[in-house]
């Protein structure tokens, strides 16, 4: 990851972060096999192109950019729609998706836009639009709290099977990574698993599927060099 704080946008600065992130992939690509932003942690907007050099360094290192989206629990963390909905992620996939000129990126969407329905339906129909969009499903094991309005609700239960659901009947599967977001407290990655394999076959995951989900789209994603 790299840090957008502290001076990040002072003269300088960025250029010397970005070098340093490059320099990890240059000296140890066995250990570093992609970057991680959490915008709505680190408080930019999706679309800020003031940040936008973090994906030319992926494109340069062939590495994909996992990224938050969906609510966080965490103190200090922006609530609003451009720090978390995948939506204002858009025009950045369009950029770099290896036809125009700015080399290829992969993005990975952790939790699918979790929290907020419009969030999820953008992330699920961004990996529809772009083949360098996948999806994670960690961290929905907890219920909808807004709804394709916009309006508070109250879910009683957890965003996993309709996600898993829509997965499936939108033909991503191949595109879709298991994750934990553990470990949080003990056996949450055991008990997690079990609910990701449940909701999956439940929704029609053949076995071929299952086996990307655990295993073979990560490799695709993170370690083949070409999530083509």
């Amino acid at each position: 990851s790299i840090s957008f704080h502290d001076g990040y946008l002072e003269e300088g600065v960025a250029e010397r972060r970005l070098e340093a992130l490059a320099s990890y992939f240059e000296a140890h690509p066995d250990l570093f096999i992609g970057i991680k932003l959490a915008h709505a942690h680190q408080q930019v907007a999706f679309d800020d192109a003031r940040y936008l050099g973090v994906y030319d360094v992926a494109a340069e290192q062939g590495v994909p950019v996992l990224l938050h989206t969906g609510f966080s629990p965490f103190p200090g963390t922006r609530k609003e729609p451009e720090f978390y909905d995948p939506l204002g992620l858009e025009s950045v996939v369009e950029a770099y998706d290896g036809t125009r000129g700015m080399g290829r990126v992969d993005f990975v969407l952790s939790h699918v836009g979790q929290g907020d329905a419009r969030a999820v339906e953008h992330a699920i129909g961004l990996a529809e639009r772009h083949d360098n969009v996948w999806l994670e499903v960690s961290a929905l094991g907890g219920p909808e709290t807004l709804d394709e309005r916009g309006e508070r609700v109250e879910g009683d239960g957890p965003q996993l099977p309709d996600v898993m659901q829509a997965i499936r009947d939108r033909g991503l599967t191949g595109r879709t990574l298991f994750a934990s977001d553990g470990p949080q407290f003990s056996g949450k990655v055991r008990s997690y698993l079990g609910e990701v394999i449940e909701a999956a076959e439940a929704a029609g995951w053949t076995p071929e599927e299952l086996r990307g989900l655990l295993a073979e789209n990560f490799e695709r994603a993170y370690l083949a060099g070409d999530a083509s």
